[in-house]
């Protein structure tokens, strides 16, 4: 990847969302005042044999990355980009070995069907049952901006229809060249189809079209490749995990891997 690349794509995020202000939360907010993910690479997830990529919907509650001064948009795009470069989870996602990964609020990993489901995939790929599984995934999001968290509530809450449709073509570029630099050797989009991977107006499904929608499974619902600089790399769209039997769902995708890897 040069140097320009992740830095113009979040550069015109900002730009695309900075036009107008998205009523949330009973209030407008701006995009500088909006949450921003930024992908998260863990430290041994380079050198590993099995590169697990994990995307979700968006993030809620998440920091915002924007500072009001002069050349503000640059300013997000540069500090976007450098958090982009770091490897790990820090300062988000701490581990230690009394209460494995934790975050803010006293949040523990293990308290979240789609971060327990993402361990056990990578665990049954892998074949490891490290401790530290975390720092061996990379994580991101479709969406990148999401409301800031209710000031009463203290709660986040998904994009509006509004900012999917400001963000959608920066994400969807991101999500390219985060594929390009990331080379995983597997892929879950763990957002359900309908309304997230593809909706009336936007469509990730469009720009990856060797990952076909499927009827023929419990959990995946859809089944095929993306393409990761020229590779076709083994993907899946899944529905959310929660209330549902996740021993299930891990060896229905685990299942579908193994099949590719026969192959």
């Amino acid at each position: 990847m040069s140097d320009a690349t992740m830095k113009d794509l979040y550069r015109q995020l900002a730009a695309d969302m900075s036009a107008r202000t998205y009523r949330c939360n009973n209030r407008q907010q701006v995009f500088g005042e909006l949450a921003h993910f930024v992908t998260k690479r863990g430290k041994h997830y380079d050198s590993s044999a099995v590169r697990l990529f994990l995307v979700g919907r968006c993030t809620n509650g998440w920091p915002s990355l924007y500072k009001k001064g002069p050349n503000a948009i640059d300013a997000f795009a540069e500090r976007a980009y450098r958090e982009y470069l770091d490897r790990g989870y820090a300062p988000y996602f701490a581990y230690s070995a009394d209460a494995g990964y934790t975050g803010g609020n006293n949040y523990r990993l293990t308290g979240s069907a789609f971060w327990r489901v993402a361990r056990n995939i990578w665990r049954g790929l892998s074949q490891r049952d490290d401790d530290e599984w975390l720092d061996f995934i990379a994580w991101s999001n479709l969406f990148k901006a999401a409301p800031d968290p209710d000031p009463a509530k203290g709660e986040g809450a998904n994009p509006t229809q509004g900012m999917i449709d400001a963000q959608f073509k920066s994400c969807l570029e991101i999500l390219k060249q985060e594929l390009a630099d990331l080379l995983p050797t597997h892929v879950i989009f763990v957002t359900g189809w309908d309304g997230w991977f593809e909706d009336r107006k936007n469509s990730f499904a469009a720009a990856f079209p060797q990952l076909k929608r499927t009827n023929e499974h419990k959990y995946i619902e859809g089944e095929g490749t993306v393409a990761a600089k020229g590779r076709a790399v083994p993907a899946l769209v899944l529905k959310r995990p929660e209330y549902r039997n996740e021993s299930e769902y891990v060896q229905e995708v685990l299942a579908f891997f193994n099949e590719r890897g026969r192959r």
